[in-house]
């Protein structure tokens, strides 16, 4: 049994991983800096600490998971949502008392940053959107701005993307900067794919593929339901060897027509594919068994049954949104775990209550006090 310490418990796919450990025999304990979390509320959780936000008092957030690890004889560190950065910098002294799920802040920068990303790709010779840096308002005038999405190069969840015909009231809020670049990437239509993938030292321990039906606003899927796509996972597969990658990457896809398949952008964090891997019983073992390959085995349709009712009102495709409505599990309730589902609301209020006060969107309030933009260390 491993002593596992988790880290961004607000994230549904958090609560997913915390079941899957716990299910193992694992001891699982949570660290979040916000006071009410869905994996706070799950049995799969054996304690949980209230931490300071990294993002505003980073000394305290990492002296509180110092505190945690020794007290609580931790194994390992697997960091979940946007708060991994932060961990990344403090991963020199965190290592020194366990293992640290991730890479060092000077090596995941690059995956971070989404142009630094598409150079990578450039650099191994594999197909890439032109993608250019933006940096003023002169650079932007200077586009052609009906065949480019608009981007900030550190972002999440697609808020801020821009997608042509941009009018010049959505370029209002674009503001360029060279502490703040934008980046214009070529805009191609096609199938929205999605991966996740675990790596240790280059070898890829568990991977899933899936596509974006139904998403909350312009990017996050709320369905999910595993596709089998040898090309990507060649693809991960090289780039995860390249670079000798250790910890959870996730990439997004735009898929042609044709079959050509062109990756867009990096998140190397826990995405939604956490939840078709947590049902597979190595899926643990991934995250310290560089033998192990782990991928979903059964064709289910799991989805984040609030956001899908939200969705509701938007689709175009209200046949298909009953059909996969119906046939789809929730990932959050569990009749042997129903609180996360049941106290949900619980868990959104603070954050509800930060965009109200911020004037920032839900999705942006959820990062608030983990996230980072590049800023100066």
């Amino acid at each position: 049994m491993k002593q596992i310490l988790l880290t961004g418990g607000r994230a549904p796919a958090t609560l997913d991983l915390a079941r899957s450990l716990a299910r193992a025999g694992h001891r699982v304990i949570l660290a979040e800096s916000v006071r009410h979390s869905l994996t706070s509320y799950s049995r799969a959780c054996n304690k949980t600490y209230f931490v300071a936000p990294p993002r505003q008092a980073y000394e305290s957030f990492k002296q509180n998971l110092l505190d945690i690890i020794q007290k609580e004889k931790i194994d390992l560190l697997i960091p979940s949502c946007e708060e991994v950065f932060w961990i990344a910098r403090a991963h020199h002294d965190l290592s020194r008392h366990c293992q640290v799920f991730c890479e060092p802040l000077k090596d995941l920068v690059s995956w971070h940053h989404k142009g630094q990303f598409i150079d990578k790709l450039k650099g191994l010779g594999l197909a890439a959107l032109e993608t250019r840096p933006i940096c003023s308002h002169t650079e932007l005038e200077s586009l052609p701005l009906d065949e480019v999405v608009l981007k900030p190069a550190y972002s999440r969840f697609a808020t801020k993307a821009l997608l042509p015909p941009h009018s010049r009231e959505s370029l209002k809020a674009v503001h360029p900067s060279e502490a703040n670049p934008w980046l214009a990437q070529s805009y191609l239509k096609g199938k929205a794919l999605c991966s996740y993938s675990l790596a240790i030292g280059g070898k890829l321990t568990a991977h899933t593929v899936y596509g974006a039906e139904f998403t909350a606003g312009q990017g996050s899927s709320v369905v999910f339901r595993h596709l089998q796509h040898q090309g990507i996972e060649a693809f991960v597969r090289q780039i995860v060897q390249a670079f000798g990658m250790t910890g959870q990457f996730a990439f997004d896809f735009i898929e042609t027509s044709e079959g050509e398949v062109f990756a867009l952008e990096c998140n190397p964090r826990a995405t939604s594919g956490v939840h078709l891997l947590a049902s597979c019983p190595a899926f643990p073992q991934a995250f310290w068994d560089e033998t192990v390959f782990v991928k979903p085995q059964q064709a289910e349709s799991i989805m984040l049954a609030s956001a899908m009712l939200q969705a509701f009102g938007k689709s175009k495709k209200k046949r298909e949104w009953l059909e996969v409505f119906g046939s789809s599990r929730d990932a959050l309730f569990r009749w042997a775990d129903p609180l996360p589902a049941l106290l949900q609301g619980l868990a959104i209020w603070p954050f509800l209550e930060l965009a109200w006060q911020k004037k920032l969107s839900l999705l942006e309030a959820s990062t608030y006090d983990i996230e980072w933009n590049g800023e100066a260390l």
